[in-house]
């Protein structure tokens, strides 16, 4: 069974707080962002569920190594706020 190429690895260490866990960093190709109306945006995530002492506010990911997820990702934004101003840009 065929599976992905094996990466080139430029750098590895163990993680400092999980010494089972090892980073790698690994080269890609392109990288594409998530823009709107043609500029980068940060998308944040805001939970205001009554069951939490607090509001959380995490913020969502807008840049992918794969073009396919970015693609998926901007259609579920411009599905979710009935837009099209969402799109894709590549970096090289």
């Amino acid at each position: 069974m065929n599976g992905r190429p094996k990466p080139k690895i430029l750098l590895a260490t163990p993680d400092p707080t999980n010494r089972d866990i090892e980073i790698q960093i690994v080269p890609v190709g392109s990288y594409y962002i998530v823009l709107y109306d043609g500029a980068p945006v940060n998308i944040i995530h805001l939970n205001r569920s009554q069951s939490l002492w607090n509001n959380t506010r995490r913020y969502i990911k807008t840049g992918y190594p794969y073009r396919g997820h970015a693609d998926r990702h901007c259609a579920k934004l411009n599905r979710i706020f009935n837009t099209d101003k969402f799109t894709i840009k590549e970096i090289k």
